[in-house]
């Protein structure tokens, strides 16, 4: 047997097989198979074999594993239904929660640019299990900075060797971490969306693929915050 441990799994596959035999076509099929680290997903294409007279003798498949994409895609869905009815600060508490809770990750924060650009002023702030006050640091030292010169920073591990001078780490005692910049429409950024752990990242390209997917929503109400706030305070001026 393929799976002795999972025989309705097996059965699965077989009665697959035998209905690319019986069509004597191909099939692209979604799979599931239980391995040595837990299920996967596959996507196979699956097709007969012919001998020299033209009868089926076997059948082949090719298969990709997608187990991944598949859990970034839920990852997405769920996080998406969470903050879809949401705007302006509460919409960027929504995020920063929901996104350290699905990932597993101590702190995710969004900070935007001061306007000598030299420090950043959070705007919403999760950490260890609760949204916390809102701060300003200097960004000088700080992967942020590296951040804010338009690229993405992932530091899987050992981030306060890498920064000596970032006094939070330290104070924070975070091991991992990743930034992504937010933009205006214009291109010029804003500030940034950055997730922070406490330990070092199992999978640092899956947090980071995440971050980008909503950087894009991030940077558009961002933008749109920072335009209201400005029309508020001339409007107070008067």
């Amino acid at each position: 047997d393929l799976f002795p441990s999972d025989k309705n799994k097996a059965n699965v596959l077989r009665t697959n097989d035998r209905k690319v035999i019986e069509m004597k076509t191909s099939l692209t099929l979604e799979e599931v198979a239980p391995l040595n680290d837990g299920l996967h997903t596959y996507i196979s294409v699956k097709f007969p074999m012919y001998d020299s007279r033209g009868n089926i003798y076997g059948v082949c498949g090719i298969s990709t594993d997608i187990t991944e994409r598949k859990h970034i895609e839920e990852t997405l869905r769920s996080i998406t239904e969470r903050i879809s009815s949401f705007t302006g600060e509460a919409f960027f508490r929504s995020l920063v929660q929901h996104i350290a809770k699905v990932l597993n990750v101590n702190y995710v924060f969004v900070g935007t640019l001061t306007r000598d650009s030299k420090e950043v002023e959070t705007i919403a702030v999760y950490a260890h299990g609760s949204i916390v006050d809102n701060f300003t640091y200097k960004l000088a030292g700080t992967p942020c900075a590296n951040v804010l010169n338009n690229r993405v920073c992932t530091y899987a591990k050992d981030v306060q060797k890498q920064f000596p001078e970032d006094r939070l780490l330290v104070e924070m005692g975070v091991e991992s971490y990743v930034g992504v910049p937010l933009f205006d429409l214009s291109g010029k950024p804003l500030g940034l969306l950055t997730a922070m752990s406490c330990k070092e990242l199992d999978n640092p390209q899956q947090l980071e693929s995440l971050l980008l997917i909503f950087a894009a929503r991030a940077s558009a109400e961002l933008e749109r915050k920072l335009v209201e706030d400005s029309l508020l305070k001339s409007e107070t001026m008067f």
